[in-house]
């Protein structure tokens, strides 16, 4: 079917010919179907377990500012915190994203997990000063 025709004259054409015997709705249903699936076919799904340059990262952090808590609950943030860790505008950016709504409709971090972001933004801030 090409992008440039209507959708009821191209189920008409067909429908004269006898090819398919469906109506526009069903015709719908299947293109909605379709494009969902494409959809998550296409859209690249992050990484929800944590990265060996991950497990890295924490082994080399004092064990009192181990994020665990985040790391068991939210692998994939644990993820792009360590790759950012050296590069403190990149690190500071996306530890905003992290802790500012600017959406409005997030939950919000449980409890445990906002005090690990928090002790992480202060270290790294504290390494970064004394270099």
């Amino acid at each position: 079917m090409s992008i440039y025709r209507d959708r009821d004259r191209v189920s008409r054409d067909v429908q004269t010919f006898g090819v398919i015997k469906e109506t526009p709705d069903q015709a719908l249903k299947a293109d909605t179907i379709s494009e969902e699936r494409y959809r998550s076919m296409r859209k690249a799904q992050p990484v929800n377990t944590p990265l060996p340059r991950t497990l890295t990262w924490i082994a080399g952090l004092p064990v009192n500012i181990r994020p665990t808590v985040l790391m068991d609950k939210f692998p994939r943030i644990a993820n792009v915190l360590a790759a950012t860790w050296g590069d403190s505008k990149a690190f500071g950016v996306y530890m905003e994203s992290l802790l500012t709504d600017k959406r409005g409709n997030r939950r919000g971090f449980p409890a445990d997990v906002t005090r690990e972001l928090g002790v992480l933004a202060f270290f790294e801030h504290q390494e970064q000063s004394h270099l």
